[in-house]
Protein backbone atom coordinates (compact mmCIF):
# COMPACT_ATOMS: atom_id res chain seq x y z
CA UNK A 1 0.00 0.00 0.00
CA UNK A 2 1.60 3.65 -0.97
CA UNK A 3 1.81 5.75 2.18
CA UNK A 4 -1.25 8.27 0.57
CA UNK A 5 -3.24 4.98 0.33
CA UNK A 6 -2.21 4.21 3.94
CA UNK A 7 -3.42 8.02 5.27
CA UNK A 8 -6.33 8.06 3.11
CA UNK A 9 -7.61 4.98 4.70
CA UNK A 10 -6.35 5.79 8.43
CA UNK A 11 -8.51 9.22 7.92
CA UNK A 12 -11.35 7.30 6.57
CA UNK A 13 -11.85 5.39 9.44
CA UNK A 14 -11.29 7.85 11.84
CA UNK A 15 -13.72 10.08 10.23
CA UNK A 16 -15.83 6.93 10.40
CA UNK A 17 -15.23 6.43 14.20
CA UNK A 18 -15.56 9.90 15.09
CA UNK A 19 -19.37 9.84 13.41
CA UNK A 20 -20.77 6.64 14.92
CA UNK A 21 -19.61 8.27 18.16
CA UNK A 22 -21.34 11.16 17.39
CA UNK A 23 -23.93 9.47 16.24
CA UNK A 24 -24.47 7.53 19.88
CA UNK A 25 -24.21 10.47 21.90
CA UNK A 26 -27.13 11.64 20.24
CA UNK A 27 -28.90 8.49 21.42
CA UNK A 28 -28.22 8.88 24.49
CA UNK A 29 -29.07 12.49 24.68
CA UNK A 30 -25.70 14.86 24.33
CA UNK A 31 -26.71 18.49 23.96
CA UNK A 32 -25.13 20.41 20.96
CA UNK A 33 -23.09 22.07 23.36
CA UNK A 34 -21.89 18.60 24.81
CA UNK A 35 -21.12 17.50 21.42
CA UNK A 36 -19.08 20.27 20.35
CA UNK A 37 -17.09 19.93 24.12
CA UNK A 38 -16.66 16.29 22.85
CA UNK A 39 -15.56 16.56 19.50
CA UNK A 40 -13.09 19.56 21.26
CA UNK A 41 -11.71 17.05 23.70
CA UNK A 42 -10.95 14.21 20.94
CA UNK A 43 -9.41 16.84 18.71
CA UNK A 44 -7.15 17.51 21.32
CA UNK A 45 -6.33 14.38 22.16
CA UNK A 46 -5.39 13.17 18.96
CA UNK A 47 -3.66 16.02 17.18
CA UNK A 48 -1.93 17.89 20.56
CA UNK A 49 1.95 17.66 21.35
CA UNK A 50 2.11 14.84 24.22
Amino acid sequence: MHKLDLILTLTGGLASALAMTESRLRQMGASPEQLDRERERIHTELFSDH
